[in-house]
C-alpha cells in the first residue's frame, strides 16, 4: 500500500486526478457457456481476485466446475497437464524432435502448442502448469 503522503506528491507532480475506485459489483456477471468447448469471450479482471468466474487460488477441479468443462486427453491420448515436465518433453519429442526449450518450458512450432512449467530446468520433475495452443505462423507474425 502506498502511503498517503507519497500518493499526494505523485498526484501533484504528474497532475493526476483521483481514480474512480474499482468496483467489480458494478458490472453484470459474465455469461456462462455450456458448450462442449467453453469459449468464454469475456473475462473481467478483478485485481488480486481473479478473472470472471475464475478466482485465484482455485484448484483445477474448482476451475473445471466454474467453467462447466472437463478437459480430455487430446494429444495422442496423453494429458500433459500436471505431469512432470521431463515426461511431457520426452513424450512430445517423439512427435517433434525440434521443440524449442526456454527457461520455463517448450514450444512445438510443428504441432502448434507449448507447455509452461516454472523452474523446469532447475527441477525437471516439477509438473506442467499450463498448455497453450497457438495458430500456425503465430510466432513468425509476432516477431515483426
Amino acid at each position: 500500500m502506498i502511503p498517503d503522503d507519497v500518493k499526494e506528491r505523485l498526484k501533484k507532480k504528474y497532475n493526476l486526478e483521483e481514480p474512480t475506485p474499482f468496483n467489480s459489483e458494478q458490472r453484470l456477471p459474465p455469461p456462462r457457456n455450456r458448450t462442449e468447448y467453453p469459449a468464454t469471450t469475456e473475462f473481467h479482471i478483478d485485481p488480486y481476485k481473479g478473472a470472471g468466474e475464475l478466482l485465484l487460488g482455485m484448484t483445477p477441479d474448482e476451475v473445471q466446475a466454474a467453467l462447466n468443462f472437463q478437459p480430455r486427453a487430446g494429444f495422442h491420448g496423453k494429458n500433459l497437464m500436471n505431469i512432470p515436465y521431463e515426461e511431457a518433453e520426452t513424450f512430445v519429442r517423439q512427435y517433434d524432435p525440434d521443440i524449442q526449450t526456454n527457461g520455463t518450458g517448450f514450444v512445438s512450432l510443428a504441432l502448434g502448442f507449448g507447455v509452461y512449467a516454472e523452474f523446469a530446468f532447475e527441477n525437471t520433475s516439477l509438473p506442467v502448469e499450463t498448455v497453450c495452443v497457438f495458430e500456425e505462423g503465430y510466432f513468425a507474425k509476432n516477431k515483426e
